[in-house]
């Protein structure tokens, strides 16, 4: 990374991964550069950047802890609903397949036992 002067501000070589944090000094243009040496090699590249001041911690940003569990509560009673619809759904989607199962069966034991028997009185 160079800054706005041409310097090298942060430099990492034959790395997989690199990760740092500064705060620059010189307002300006920064510059970034990332070469792939390898033409059959493909390169990701993340970059974060937070621009301005920083910010200060305010009341409201506080929370209340039991504002907090209050939420968690509520996200843990959706969270059971949901799996209790899911058990009841899937219960009663067993229930139908093995009636159907149930249904298809003797349909194929009296279609076997009628064709039996219209074969027996053909012979």
């Amino acid at each position: 990374i160079l800054d706005p002067e041409g310097n090298i501000f942060f430099e990492k070589r034959d790395a997989a991964e690199a990760m740092f944090y500064e705060k620059t000094k010189l307002a300006g243009e920064y510059r970034l550069l990332v070469t792939n040496k390898h033409w059959s090699d493909s390169q990701e590249v993340t970059l974060g950047v937070m621009v301005g001041g920083s910010k200060t911690l305010k009341t409201e940003h506080i929370t209340d802890v039991q504002e907090q569990i209050d939420v968690l509560d509520t996200i843990l009673r959706d969270t059971q609903a949901e799996s209790t619809y899911l058990w009841i759904r899937q219960k009663n989607h067993l229930g139908v397949v093995q009636s159907m199962h149930s249904r298809v069966l003797w349909f194929f034991l009296f279609d076997f036992v009628a064709l039996t028997v219209a074969a027996w009185f053909q012979v």
